[in-house]
Parts: structure tokens; sequence; C-alpha cells
């Protein structure tokens, strides 16, 4: 058997749930929008190749012969699926969860098999509760010239002409239970009794039986429904008149009000005395859709699937944006969307999406395009990163998946919500910058794999990695080492990952000017992993003819494992220096720093030749900066530094350099440092550097901007390390 676990099924609230009854399926890929390796599903013979619900959760079982038959040469791979469940046992399959399963071989670097399923599972209550409430507003919709055997009534419209306020109510369900379970008693004749503006921001709406008591009135009564605005259409609860708060009572229905229509006065002594028809259907076309849509948008909002809290009803939002993530953005921040669809001249319109801080008043980030209505519709790429624009510097990014397609040619002018109630996210689509920070810096979470080799290029796979970085730059823009953000593809939560799969891969890297008079390397983007192919034998060079550039240049959190990255010329073999243009305190909201800025080379090579002339790695350190060095050796063929690493202007946070189970040949080559550390710019806070099983010889600190503090040492060194210089301890 190559694979078998038993997977814990949590619910939302990390309860045990029971799959007893499930129907599952599960099939893998090796590439997004390719054909599947293989499908597991439930219902298999016991210790079969399947998905086998067990006491304790999900067990997987993969066959040996399965996973070999997978189209690979590299012994190390990833296969990606979508866990799709029917609780009643049938194929009425629905999205439970991501899997991903690493694929690997003893003998080259083998950690063992390992499995990753998150499940965001629903408890079986909590879908029984969310099918009856779909049941019924389906019902409601579809079901009604069987309105006297339907689960829901609809009373609407009015068997005579509505008058004054009542022409704002367009319609109203009543339901057969409360949504508490408890059966409600619709009367055999109901009428409108009043709806009315009450104190200028509350909507008072009150329906009871014809000659008889008052039945129901709308949620939030004592101090009546508070309306944010009094204008536009609302979708109100109804409760039973059963109590004189009426506040958090089982519902009992729905109504749907447009406030515009409400013009009498409030305490007008209207008697409205209108009674509502149960036997005619929704009759407004426009109607109709609106319900429809309704219905569509709460059955989407009942799984994990979706953005948006299911309060929001905008369709440009609901349409358009697909996916919406914010990364870096403290915790607890109900954070809001704002769209824009404006014209910009010359036939071209602006889209445009902001990100608002409701806690804080403030806009975080933006992004926007600039082209016709067709052009737009056009657009191959889903994702646009929203970062600074025009607006006040926070550190906080965004990412949202667009439709394209669904541009309309209507304008819009730029929203103003600020409620999150009306264009908010989720609060499980905000990953703050600590939580970016760990779990970057512990693995590549790639969303796209794009690979390099020698086979015939397609979309996905190319045959230099020049040709593959490149791929994920902004074509509209000019790329220089310090274009932020330089790629619409490359964010945190959509990581590209570059991966070389032929053996013994070398290629030189093309040296670009950056600004007149500053070389260039492969410039990487916000969250790419670069990965050499299994041997670790892959190459990146810069020859000595293509001047003072790096072989890669990395002002932006990466990945490296696996590759060996040489400089057979004067400059660095990477240069890792962003000099806190991004990784600052925000100037906007709270002085905090928001943007994680961690870099992680792992595996991997370094290495100068003797035209080397200055750092082999050149490390600028910015604010909450972690460089780190996992099973790296650095070689330096002179007696140059193997990693320097200075300061940055406006440093206020500190960073960190970690050297785990690392090599510099500094042991080797009198004069040498393996480490250099250089204050060349006053701060007030201390960068410190952990070493940890790593053989070296020498460090040298420097301090060129004078004062106090400047580096420091977590932990111990070894007592074969010499300190040139000052290292607090």
């Amino acid at each position: 058997m190559a694979f078998d676990e038993t997977v814990a099924v949590r619910d939302t609230n990390g309860n045990a749930v029971n799959l007893t009854g499930f129907a599952l399926s599960l099939a893998m890929f090796q590439q997004a929008g390719g054909s599947a390796e293989f499908t597991l599903t439930t219902g298999v013979t016991a210790d079969a190749q399947g998905l086998h619900i067990v006491e304790g959760g999900l067990r997987i079982v993969i066959d040996k012969a399965t996973l070999e038959g997978v189209d690979d040469d590299t012994g190390d791979f990833n296969l990606f699926g979508d866990l799709l469940g029917d609780p009643a046992g049938g194929t009425a399959y629905s999205f439970v969860t991501d899997v991903r399963l690493n694929c690997t071989v003893p003998g080259e670097d083998f950690r063992g098999a390992t499995y990753q399923v998150t499940l965001d599972a629903l408890a079986a209550s909590v879908i029984a509760s969310i099918n009856e409430q779909v049941d019924a507003k389906l019902a409601a919709a579809e079901g009604f010239a069987d309105a006297a055997a339907a689960s829901a009534a609809s009373l609407t419209p009015f068997k005579s002409a509505p008058v004054g306020n009542a022409r704002a109510l367009e319609w109203v369900i009543f339901r057969t239970h409360d949504t508490a379970g408890s059966a409600v008693t619709i009367p055999a004749n109901v009428e409108l009794r009043e709806i009315q503006i009450y104190n200028t921001d509350q909507l008072r709406l009150r329906f009871g039986e014809v000659g008889g008591s008052m039945f129901a009135r709308e949620q939030g009564v004592g101090t009546y429904l508070a309306l944010a605005s009094t204008t536009g259409k609302r979708l109100v609860d109804i409760v039973a008149d059963t109590d004189s708060s009426g506040v958090n009572l089982p519902v009992i229905g729905q109504a749907y009000v447009d406030l515009d229509l409400i013009t009498e006065a409030p305490f007008s002594s209207t008697n409205l005395a209108l009674a509502l028809d149960r036997t005619r259907l929704f009759q407004n076309p426009v109607e109709v859709a609106n319900i429809d849509k309704q219905i569509k948008n709460l059955i989407a909002d009942d799984y994990p699937n979706s953005p948006w809290l299911p309060t929001v009803t905008d369709p440009l939002l609901r349409d358009l944006v697909q996916d919406f993530h914010v990364e870096g953005g403290p915790e607890g921040i109900p954070y809001v969307i704002n769209r824009e669809i404006a014209s910009a001249g010359g036939g071209n319109i602006r889209f445009r999406l902001r990100v608002y801080d409701p806690v804080n008043g403030i806009d975080v980030c933006e992004k926007g395009f600039i082209a016709t209505a067709a052009a737009l519709r056009a657009r191959t790429v889903p994702t646009m990163v929203l970062t600074q624009g025009v607006l006040a510097y926070t550190g906080i990014t965004a990412t949202a998946w667009i439709d394209w397609s669904k541009i309309p040619d209507t304008i819009h002018g730029l929203s103003t919500f600020t409620d999150p109630a009306v264009a908010g996210i989720r609060p499980n689509r905000v990953n703050p910058r600590a939580n970016v920070m760990r779990r970057f810096g512990e693995k590549a979470e790639p969303k796209i794999r794009l690979t390099v080799g020698a086979a015939t290029a397609n979309a996905t796979h190319f045959n230099s990695f020049d040709a593959a970085n490149t791929s994920i730059h902004d074509p509209t823009i000019t790329i220089t080492r310090s274009t932020y953000p330089p790629s619409q593809i490359c964010s945190f939560s959509n990581q590209v990952l570059v991966e070389v799969v032929d053996d013994n891969y070398v290629e030189e890297i093309e040296a670009r000017e950056s600004t007149p008079g500053i070389d260039m390397g492969a410039l990487l983007s916000p969250f790419q992993t670069l990965r050499g192919a299994k041997d670790r034998k892959t190459v990146l060079f810069v020859d000595p003819v293509t001047g003072s550039a790096p072989v890669l240049e990395g002002p932006f959190p990466f990945r490296i494992e696996r590759c060996t990255i040489e400089s057979r010329g004067p400059g660095y073999s990477a240069h890792v220096d962003n000099s806190n243009a991004v990784a600052k305190r925000a100037s906007a909201g709270p002085a905090i720093l928001n943007y994680p800025m961690v870099q992680v080379f792992e595996d991997c090579t370094l290495k100068c030749g003797l035209d080397q002339l200055t750092w082999n790695i050149g490390c600028g350190l910015s604010n909450g900066h972690l460089l780190r060095l996992v099973r790296c050796n650095i070689e330096t063929a002179s007696n140059l530094v193997g990693l320097g690493a200075h300061t940055s202007p406006g440093t206020t946070d500190p960073a960190r350099i970690e050297l785990v189970d690392c090599y510099f040949n500094d042991v080797l080559i009198t004069g040498q440092n393996a480490v250099s550390l250089l204050k060349s710019h006053a701060m007030t806070v201390q960068h410190e550097i952990v070493v940890n099983n790593t053989e070296m010889a020498r460090i040298n600190v420097g301090n060129s901007a004078g004062g106090d503090p400047g580096f420091g040492v977590r932990g111990k060194l070894d007592s074969g390390i010499t300190v040139t210089g000052t290292l607090d301890r």
C-alpha cells in the first residue's frame, strides 16, 4: 500500500463529524484543468483503494500501483483535488475541502509520505438547518402553484390596488415552521396593518388577521428595525407578534420592502386594512429575478467557497468577485470592498476595487485597470493584486479573483460602502502578518505550478527558467528591480511555484539593466517559489561578461529550494534588498508593521568565483525581515564575505537572520568572513542572528552609523566561531 492514513474530520467549531451515510468522491490532479490521475470514492470493499468512513474519521487508501502510474519521473510530485460529499449518500455532491498529497520516494530527501487535509466540514445538524432554509425558499420561489400544500405561503400582491405606503410592500413569504422548528399557523385572511418610517430611521411593519388580532411584525420591534438608510430595497425578517420586544425571536417569514415608496409621515393614523391574496404568484419578472438571485446567494453562502458575508447582496460584487483575500491585515478587522466601473475617456472604462477598514476608517489598498469593456472581458488572468495605489501606505495587500466576463456596460461610480453587512468579506479571508510569516517560512503553498525542462513548451511548461519567471510579470508595466508589485498573478494567496523537472539542468541568467548603471538578474515576484530538480544539480548562473548583475534579485518574499546559484562574474549570487520600501510601518491607521517580509533558501548552494568583487549573498535587512538559510552551502572562492547584511534607512522593527544546518567555506580560506553584519544606518532596535548547527569560522560586525543598538546573537555561538566587532549576547 502506498498510502493508508485516517484523517480526523471536524466541523467549523472543532467538533468531530460523523460521516456515516455520506457518499464521498475525490478526484486527484497534477495540473489544474488537466485530466484526473485517479478518483477515490466510498462504497469500496474493506481495505481496498478508496475512501472508507471509519470510527475516528476518514480513511484514505491509495494503492502503490496507482501512484506508480502517475506520469512523473522526478520522484517528488504533488497531487491536488476537491473532496466532494453528499450527506444523503447519493451523487448530489457539494464541495467539502481541498486535499493536497505530496508524493516522494525513499532515498531522495525522504521524509515520509505526507498528507495535508484541511477540512471545513459542516456538522450534520448545520447541514440539515441549511437544507431546511434553502428548501423553504426554493419552494416559495418555484412551488406556488400548489400554495395550499406548499411549505410556505406567498402573500403578494394585494387583493385590491395598494395605496400610499402599502405600495412599498413588494412581496412577503410566511413559513410553515419558524427558524426554531416550531409550527407557524397562518391566518386564513391576512392584511397589512401598518408600514411606515418611524422616528426617521426605523421601519415599522405589521400584519394582522382581517377583523382579528395582530399576527406578525418586523424583527427588532421595541426599537423597531433600525435602518442605516431609508432609501432602496430591503429584505426584512418577520417574527410572530407574541413578544413586545420582537428582538431575536424565531423568524416566521420575510418581506421585501421598497423604502423609496414609503412617503407618509410617521404617526399617521393610517390603518391600511389591505388584504393579501394567497392565490396569486409573483407577477413581476423583475422581482422573480431578484428572488432567484437571493436564493442563489443563500445557497452559495451556506458553503465555504464564498468570500462574502451572507448579508451582502450587491450584484456587481457578487457577480464579478469570485474570491477575495486580504494579506497582512490585522485580525478582527471586518474589511469592506468597494467597486468602481467608471468612464475613463477614449472609449475606455476604469474597473477598480478598493479595501476599506471600518474599524480605523481608512482605505488600505486598491487596484484598477483601464481598458475598453471588451478588452476587460477578454482578460484571461483571473487574479488582480491590490496594493497601495494612490492611498496612504498601510503595507496591507489583497488578492481578488474576477469573472471578467461579467464586466457590465453600465457605469457605476466608486461605491462608498462602509458597513460589512453590505459589502464585507468573511473573517477567514484575512491572513494576518504573523500567519503569513509562519506559513510561508515553513513551506510553499502553491496554487499555480509552472515547470521548466526540455519537453515541448506549453502554457504551463517552459524551456527556460527565465521564460517561466517573466511569464508571471505584469506585461503592461516596465519591470525594474524596485517595481512593486511586478506580478498580477503571484501573491501569498495565489502562490506560484516555478519548478525545474530535468536532471542536471543548467541555465545562464540574462543580466538586465534595472536603472542606468544598476544591473539586475532574474527578479522574483512576491511569494514566488523557485525549486530545482530532485537531483539538486539545478544550476542558475551569471557569466563574467554580463557585468555586475546578481543571478537572482529578491526584494520581496520568496523561497528558493534545491538550487545552485552561481555568480561567475563580480556580482552577488543573490541580492536580497528592499531598503524598507514595502516592509515599513503604516502611515494610515495604527502605525504598525503589516507587510510580511520572509525569505528562505533551503537545500541550496550559493557560490561566487574568483571574479567576485562583493559579498556572495548581499542582504539589506528590512523591518521585521526574516532571512532563513536551511541546509545551505555558501562557497566563496576569494577572501570576501559569504553572507553580508546591512541595515536600512528608517528601521523601526527588528529583523532576524537564521542559519540552520549550513556550511560556510571560510573555514578553509584565511581572512574570509562567513558573515558580515554592518550597521550602516542609525536605528533604535536590534537585529538578531541565530546560528544553529552551522559550520563557520568568522563573523565580522561593523558600525558606520554609530550608537547602539546594532546586532545581537540569539542563543549560543559555537566556541570555534570568532567574532570581530560588537555582537551583543
